[in-house]
Parts: C-alpha cells; structure tokens; sequence
C-alpha cells in the first residue's frame, strides 16, 4: 500500500469548484504540501508510511490525510499572499497589513495542529481497577 492520492477534485469537494488556472496551481500545490507533510511525518519518527499502521486504521488515516492536504491547498488558494492581518480605513487613511511568518519564510501553510491530526493517537492503557495506597 503506498501513500493516498489526493487531487484538485478533493479541494473542490471542501470548497467549491476551481477554475482551470486554480487547478494547475492546487496540482503544485498539493505536490508540495505532500512532499513537506511526509518529511515532518518521517522527523516524528512515527511511520515512514502508512503501512505501518494497524490494519483497521489505514483507511480512516487515509481521509484524514487527503482531508489535511486538501484543506491546506484550499486555504493557499483562498489568500495566496498569506496576509494575517488586513486593515484599511478612509479617514486619516491607515493601512496595517501583516504577512504570516511561515508563508514569508517560504514554509507554508502546514501546521502543526495539521500534523498532530495524522499522529496516531496514543491510548492509554486501562486496568480493571485503580488501587491507590497511602491515601486516606
């Protein structure tokens, strides 16, 4: 089993349709937050794919990885120049734009919340009872 394929289609199934020139773009662009999201992956030293799961796991991690990259690609496309912050008045005109340090950087709109969704969840272990000494 190799890595999930996401496309153009899965960004218009959590937006809306794209036009030509948005689905060029959203075919780069998924190609480049797939390649980031697998290398920040392989550095938790989880998985190196997603064989390594257990078998009743893989296809629930596999929406939630098409699900990640196309809601990054989405957001890439709903504000391409990463502005956080955009603020413009008439009088006295005052323009206050801020640019997200990790587009400026060159990084990228992948974060860690995204990441953590594709770390498998640790489960704690359970007893049957809880024996707490010294407590009164």
């Amino acid at each position: 089993m190799s890595w999930p394929t996401v496309s153009p289609s899965d960004v218009a199934a959590r937006w809306r349709p794209l036009t030509p020139a948005e689905e060029l773009v959203a075919t780069t662009r998924i190609a480049e937050v797939e390649a980031e999201l697998k290398r920040e992956l392989r550095l938790y030293g989880i998985f190196g794919s997603p064989t390594d799961l257990p078998a009743d796991e893989i296809a629930e991690w596999d929406l939630l990885y098409v699900g990640v990259v196309a809601d990054v690609v989405r957001n890439s496309l709903i504000n391409p120049e990463g502005w956080l912050e955009v603020r413009e008045e008439l009088d006295d005109f005052a323009r206050t734009r801020r640019r997200d340090s990790a587009v400026s950087s060159g990084i990228g709109y992948l974060t860690d919340d995204a990441i953590e969704r594709l770390l498998p969840r640790r489960r704690r272990p359970r007893d049957s009872f809880t024996s707490r000494l010294g407590q009164t």
